[in-house]
């Protein structure tokens, strides 16, 4: 007996945003300003995908502070993509010594 060789390939999540389509508006909002983001998500995979959720974290030596999160609406079928918005609140600068 032979033994069975199988190719398995595993379909994962295989999601992009392109940071070409980014676009922040408005553009240099100041500390406590409303601001709103928005981005492509691309699903380059081979299953549908739903309950993406997006997340606008900011990242300092502090550490990281979510500023925002959006769920792709739907499913996202294989080769589409659709535009996100995230809106958030400019947080206020630390203090300058």
């Amino acid at each position: 007996v032979l033994p069975v060789e199988s190719d398995v390939v595993e379909l994962g999540r295989d999601l992009a945003l392109d940071a070409a389509t980014l676009v922040q508006s408005p553009p240099n909002p100041a500390p406590g300003a409303a601001a709103s983001t928005t981005v492509e998500v691309r699903n380059l995979g081979e299953t549908t995908e739903s309950g993406v959720v997006v997340t606008l974290v900011s990242r300092d030596e502090e550490g990281d502070e979510q500023l925002a999160e959006a769920t792709v609406p739907g499913a996202l079928t294989p080769g589409a993509s659709v535009v996100v918005q995230l809106d958030w609140t400019v947080p206020p600068r630390a203090a300058q010594p």
